[in-house]
């Protein structure tokens, strides 16, 4: 059976999937994931920044998404040079996996993110500036590639 035009678009499985597919679409690589494209990337990245401003995230979190959304893999704890990147990019997916749970990106029910939620001892870092520009990047490559 067809869905209606009503239908919400279907949820990712996850917030990594949700956060691939940004980074895909910020770059101008359309999107990857059936029923996502009713989705748009700047939904995910204001749940981001709203992290961001009530200061839940740090721009670094905002730089590590932003270098591993990139390449389209998550860091591997495996290798010691990717250790602390890992586990930054952990931080930074369970705090936005309540979020996108809640706007209903991410399936599932919001609040049902993993204990991975809390930054206690995470530095705090400058300006929402900074984070425009981290996260903004991806969408500013993506515009300048287009003839």
């Amino acid at each position: 059976m067809l869905a209606s035009k009503s239908s919400p678009p279907a949820p990712f499985l996850s917030a990594e999937a949700a956060w691939f597919w940004t980074a895909r679409a910020l770059n101008g690589a359309g999107t990857a994931s059936p029923g996502a494209s009713a989705w748009r990337a700047e939904d995910v990245v204001k749940c981001l920044d709203t992290l961001y401003r009530q200061r839940r995230i740090e721009l670094l979190h905002a730089r590590i998404l932003r270098i591993w959304g990139r390449r389209g893999v998550a860091p591997n704890p495996a290798h010691a040079r990717e250790r602390s990147d890992w586990q930054i990019w952990r931080e930074a997916i369970g705090r936005l996996e309540g979020p996108l749970r809640a706007r209903g990106i991410v399936a599932g029910l919001a609040g049902s993110g993993g204990a991975l939620s809390d930054l206690a001892g995470v530095p705090r870092q400058t300006g929402l500036g900074d984070l425009e520009a981290a996260v903004g990047a991806l969408a500013h490559q993506s515009h300048s590639r287009q003839p």
